[in-house]
C-alpha cells in the first residue's frame, strides 16, 4: 500500500512536471504533491493527503464533515462558491498540515485567509501547554494568485517559499 502511494505521488509529479511547460493552471492536489516532494520529508509514511476532487470512496476524498471541523461549519455556506478545489495533508505522528486552496477569483481568497487565520488561532489555542506548543509558531499562510497555502510544519517557512516559486 505505501509503495502504490509512493508511485503514484512520484507519477503526479511527473505530471505537473510536464503540465510546467504550458500555461494551464496547477491543480491544488499537483501543487501539495510537489511540495511534499520538494520538501523531502518523509510525508509517505507520516500523514495521508485529501482533495476535494476526488470521488468519494477514493483513498483521497476529503468529506465536507472533515472540512467543517478543521476549518468552521460557517465556511461551509460559501464553499463551493470561493473555493474551487482543496488538498490537504494531514499528519498521523505528531502534529502537522499543509493545505493547498485554489479559489474561483482573487477576491474569493480573503474569506479563505480569514478561515485559516482561524484555524491557526485555533491551533495555537490548543496546543498551548502541550508538548506541540513549540510547534504553532511554525504556522505559515501564503496567498498568490488564486492560491492559498497553510503549512504548518518543521518546514513551513521553506514550503512558502517553494509554494511561491510554483503557482
Amino acid at each position: 500500500m505505501k509503495s502504490i502511494r509512493l508511485i503514484a505521488l512520484a507519477l503526479v509529479f511527473c505530471t505537473v512536471m510536464l503540465c510546467g511547460c504550458s500555461k494551464r493552471e496547477a491543480d491544488a492536489y499537483s501543487v501539495l504533491a510537489e511540495l511534499i516532494l520538494a520538501s523531502g520529508e518523509d510525508f509517505e509514511q507520516s500523514g495521508y493527503v485529501y482533495s476535494s476532487r476526488a470521488s468519494e470512496g477514493e483513498t483521497e476524498y476529503l468529506p465536507r464533515d472533515t472540512i467543517s471541523t478543521l476549518y468552521g461549519e460557517k465556511y461551509l455556506e460559501d464553499w463551493d462558491e470561493t473555493v474551487e478545489e482543496c488538498a490537504l495533508f494531514l499528519c498521523t505522528r505528531g502534529v502537522g498540515e499543509i493545505a493547498v486552496f485554489k479559489c474561483y477569483s482573487r477576491s474569493d481568497t480573503e474569506a479563505v485567509s480569514t478561515m485559516l487565520l482561524e484555524r491557526a488561532d485555533e491551533l495555537k489555542v490548543a496546543l498551548r501547554h502541550t508538548e506541540w506548543e513549540e510547534k504553532s509558531g511554525e504556522i505559515s499562510i501564503e496567498v498568490k494568485g488564486k492560491y492559498l497555502l497553510f503549512a504548518f510544519t518543521r518546514r513551513s517557512v521553506q514550503l512558502s517559499k517553494d509554494f511561491r516559486s510554483l503557482v
